[in-house]
């Protein structure tokens, strides 16, 4: 989402809503959404169809800079209606659950907001990017609110950076995506794999484009190569292109490969090649194979 910058730009861009969303779910409890504001009805704010019950909530502390520690937001939602207490005590004052701050102008919140559910400017994808914190501890409870501190998510405490082992010789990820995690992109008939990056029935042997060969002549401009498996399901590896059996010595060597689909492989010639017209073999084959660290996924092909 984002708000157009012709809007920001302006002097008067209008009023700011600020949402909250606390989803408590990864510990055990619901999804809340809440709103430190009512809207022009005095009633609940609805954003994208999604009411936010109108509830006293202080945030502060959402800085931004390049330099020092993360930030600690600190987030304090008021008790009277007892919800915020009975989520402390029933999943252990709510460590560990996600909070979503949302912020859109008031002009782009939905119909049902304004009088008679007219807004002619309502727009569902309009909105500052969201932020998602993680609630670390409860720093205040009392009768009358419950405050809390919140780190980012990569800053939660006892989280180490990478969140997995890094491993050079086996792929961590769940085979043909069993793990739901669309981290191993193989949709192919092999329905057994040994984890391993370079093993025979790995990543190597699901992955590695099928080398082929063909005769042609040298000569200025691109060359395109047909075959299969050049790319595995969106995903492409490294691979070189080897020429060999030309006349000139010269011409003993690689291509560069300026585009590559799973059926088409083009090079562009690389400069310094000899002219010739005899035709010679030229050879597709993977030379160390760069997969990624921890196995798949690798480099996406993206359409031009």
């Amino acid at each position: 989402m984002s708000i157009p910058y012709s809007d920001v730009q302006t002097l008067a861009p209008g009023s700011l809503v600020t949402l909250f969303k606390l989803d408590c779910s990864s510990i055990g409890g619901g999804v809340y959404y809440l709103a430190p504001q009512c809207n022009v009805l005095k009633g609940n704010v609805i954003w994208q169809g999604v009411t936010y019950t109108a509830i006293p909530i202080s945030a502060t502390g959402f800085t931004y800079s390049t330099k020092g520690t993360l930030p600690h937001p600190q987030i304090s939602i008021s008790n009277l209606d007892g919800l915020i207490s009975s989520l402390v005590a029933s999943l252990q004052d709510v460590v560990g659950a996600y909070v979503t701050r949302i912020r859109v102008l008031t002009k782009y919140l939905d119909a049902a907001n304004f009088v008679g559910g007219v807004n002619p400017t309502a727009d569902i994808s309009a909105g500052y990017a969201t932020d998602v914190w993680v609630i670390e501890q409860k720093t205040y409870h009392s009768s009358d609110s419950i405050t809390f501190d919140m780190v980012a998510a990569c800053d939660v405490q006892g989280l180490r950076l990478p969140a997995r082992t890094m491993q050079t010789s086996n792929c961590g990820h769940g085979f043909a995506n069993l793990d739901g995690l669309n981290l191993c992109p193989y949709s192919g008939s092999l329905s057994t794999c040994d984890h391993g990056l370079n093993t025979p029935n790995g990543c190597a042997a699901h992955f590695i484009p099928k080398a082929i060969t063909q005769s042609f002549v040298v000569a200025s401009g691109a060359k395109t190569f047909a075959g299969t498996g050049f790319v595995t399901n969106g995903y492409k590896i490294g691979m070189q292109i080897y020429t060999t059996g030309f006349t000139n010595a010269g011409n003993n060597g690689t291509l560069t490969i300026s585009a590559v689909t799973n059926t088409l492989l083009t090079c562009s010639t690389a400069s310094g090649l000899v002219s010739e017209t005899s035709p010679a073999t030229a050879t597709i084959v993977a030379v160390n194979v760069p997969l990624p660290f921890g196995g798949f996924p690798g480099t996406t092909v993206q359409s031009s």
